[in-house]
């Protein structure tokens, strides 16, 4: 059973809010970032492979570009909401992730968890500075977060998934609080909805401040409505505020 292909990205962000992290390092030093959890000096540990309930086939170096295409099976019994692969050339390694929680409750248009027995086709940068022209590279599962909340893997990775999600629950439920208060005013009016915008610019920034951003674009589509269709604009709130109560309802039912 084949997914949707994944195209994943050094720095890769969607309305769908679904966090992607990349990491580019040497096997002598790990670069720290917002999407590298890891310590410096220290790689990690790789789990053992009748544990890791992935497996990696279908290795292709693009002919043109420095990027790979990989398939990647789930081979257990659970289905996996969030993966880590490492990709090896030489002394080069490199890094690739998705969390699929809000994938496995049907709100991404794109597939990025793996149900068991199903696979999911990747896209995936080289490591820094390796050319398309490289020997194939190796290519290993680091991680997998399941939907039991249960992982495998590199726990410094899990945890920062973990606390991740949890920025995502904080944000979606202000998002909520923010749009209930909207619908709760007798007549939905500019000043309204500019006042629940700046709610959002007072919070700082943080692991899910793609979820404040994404509630202030949609917003100021709120606001367009009300120069020139109110009764839209009021359809159109009460859309964003199911979608965040489902997302909000996802994110809670996936952090620990």
């Amino acid at each position: 059973m084949s997914q949707t292909p994944f195209v994943a990205s050094t720095v890769s962000w969607c309305l769908a809010i679904l966090p992607i992290w990349a990491l580019q390092s040497s096997l002598s030093t790990t670069h720290l970032g917002p999407s590298d959890p890891r310590v410096p000096g220290q790689e990690a540990s790789q789990p053992a492979p009748n544990l890791m309930p992935l497996r990696i086939s279908g290795i292709q170096l693009d002919s043109v570009k420095p990027i790979v295409s990989f398939t990647l099976e789930n081979t257990g019994s659970k289905a996996v909401t969030a993966w880590e692969i490492q990709i090896y050339i030489g002394k080069e390694m490199s890094g690739v992730g998705m969390d699929g929680y809000r994938s496995l409750a049907g709100l991404s248009r794109q597939p990025q968890h793996i149900l068991p027995g199903a696979t999911l086709d990747v896209t995936a940068p080289l490591p820094s500075g390796v050319s398309s022209s490289s020997s194939k590279p190796t290519i290993v599962p680091a991680g997998a977060i399941f939907e039991d909340k249960s992982f495998v893997g590199d726990a410094r990775w899990a945890e920062y998934v973990f606390n991740t999600r949890k920025a995502e629950l904080l944000a979606w439920t202000q998002v909520v609080d923010e749009l209930e208060k909207l619908q709760r005013v007798p007549i939905l009016n500019m000043e309204a909805v500019d006042i629940a915008v700046s709610h959002f610019d007072l919070k700082p920034r943080d692991g899910a401040d793609i979820v404040r951003n994404v509630a202030r674009t949609n917003l100021s589509l709120v606001s367009g409505d009300l120069t020139g269709n109110p009764a839209k604009a009021a359809i159109r709130l009460n859309t964003l505020l199911k979608r965040a109560r489902d997302s909000r309802a996802a994110a809670a039912a996936h952090v620990r």
